[in-house]
């Protein structure tokens, strides 16, 4: 365990052995790489002095090592692009991992039993099963037809586990897995716009609804991106979108519907494809159209939304609150936490008119004209509020 410990709080901190040598030299401490790697097998056993020393180096508490993972999970995918080398992707791993584990302990602390909303994953032998599957997930989470106003969130409030990773990583694109207690674990890059993010999430779903075990990684990663564009707009909706069958569309039409769904304008080209709503030719000519004019990788429509996993900050913040964690080990959760607090607290602190009184009066009608300022577009010319607009004197109650 302690091995184990020593291996994941290096990747955190995203160093290499050699790179902790040369830092445990700085403490003065003189240890090999060899020796180093003799303690994360588990094959040594550090004395105080080094555990203290590594805990500054890795930016954990010195206990943090003595305390063991109560969370195992299974990874099924992990997507990287060319170049990601492996040590990147057990920094992720591990990562991922750690948050799990805070977010289950914060979970059976504030709601021990929590049920996990996620059907038996399928095989999927045809792209019907697909669509099905997704239409299944929608149907138990009771999102119906109508566009998901948040992927992440719908994802958190059936029991899943979503982590945005905080460090910068090229390659990577997504990771999903199951805890040891069957709560789904979806793993995404921080740097994607939202329409991505949601894609990112709904493709990492797939991965869990669809059991593609003994097909191969491009077929996979196929099924997996169908689920996502079917979860995203069914089948149903596409077509009262679009229309039965089309000869052409439209840039502007397809930014119209990316603002609406949620969906990339080249996601709903596809989907316009595979459900044989347009043909090869006119999705080819799309997306020609796209690469001439820059738009792969940033289309012309913006679709806005916070795509950002907030359920375990809630938690944290709940917990710390209602008094069932101390701001010691908030902060041992959720770094920055207690900071968090005390700006929020002072946001809603303004000064009162005794306080003002005592500032100069350059001061005092500097600030009366930026609280001015800042509430201007609220009154219309003569000093009637627009707040009260769509109210008739009838409807405004009598003292």
């Amino acid at each position: 365990m302690l091995g184990s410990k020593l291996r994941s709080g290096r990747l955190l901190a995203g160093l290499t052995q050699a790179q902790v040598v040369t830092r445990l030299a700085d403490h003065g401490l003189s240890l090999t790489k060899a020796g180093l790697s003799k303690y994360e097998k588990g094959k040594s056993t550090p004395k105080a002095g080094l555990l203290i020393a590594l805990s500054s180096i890795y930016s954990v508490p010195s206990n943090w090592f003595l305390q063991p993972y109560h969370c195992e999970i299974t990874w099924f995918a992990f997507r990287r692009r060319a170049g990601m080398g492996k040590k990147v992707e057990e920094r992720v791993k591990s990562y991922a991992l750690e948050l799990a584990e805070r977010q289950a302990e914060l979970e059976n602390l504030l709601s021990p039993g929590v049920k996990v909303h996620y059907p038996k994953a399928i095989k999927p032998d045809s792209v019907c099963e697909i669509e099905e599957a997704a239409l299944k997930l929608r149907k138990q989470w009771g999102l119906g037809n109508q566009p998901i106003l948040g992927v992440v969130e719908s994802v958190e409030s059936n029991g899943g586990i979503v982590i945005e990773i905080p460090f910068p990583l090229k390659g990577f694109d997504g990771l999903s897995g199951r805890t040891d207690a069957g709560s789904p674990v979806i793993v995404i890059g921080g740097d994607f716009p939202s329409d991505r993010r949601r894609f990112s999430v709904a493709h990492e779903l797939g991965h869990l609804m669809l059991d593609c075990e003994g097909m191969n990684e491009k077929l996979c990663e196929q099924a997996a991106n169908k689920f996502a564009g079917a979860f995203l707009v069914p089948e149903d909706a596409a077509r009262a979108e679009l229309g039965e069958k089309r000869r052409k569309l439209s840039i502007e039409e397809l930014g119209l519907l990316k603002r609406r769904w949620g969906l990339s304008m080249q996601g709903w080209v596809y989907r316009a494809f595979d459900l044989g709503i347009v043909g090869y030719g006119e999705a080819t000519r799309l997306f020609s159209l796209f690469n001439s004019r820059g738009w792969r990788k940033e289309e012309p429509t913006e679709f806005e939304a916070d795509e950002s996993p907030m359920k375990f900050r809630r938690m944290a913040h709940r917990a710390l609150a209602e008094g069932m964690i101390t701001p010691s080990k908030a902060e041992e959760i959720l770094p920055g936490i207690t900071g968090e607090e005390t700006k929020s607290d002072k946001k809603h602190v303004y000064p009162t008119a005794l306080e003002m009184l005592s500032w100069s009066l350059k001061d005092r009608d500097n600030y009366l004209r930026e609280v001015a300022q800042g509430i201007e577009t609220d009154y219309e010319k003569g000093g009637a509020l627009r707040c009260f607009d769509a109210f008739s004197d009838e409807e405004i109650p009598e003292e």
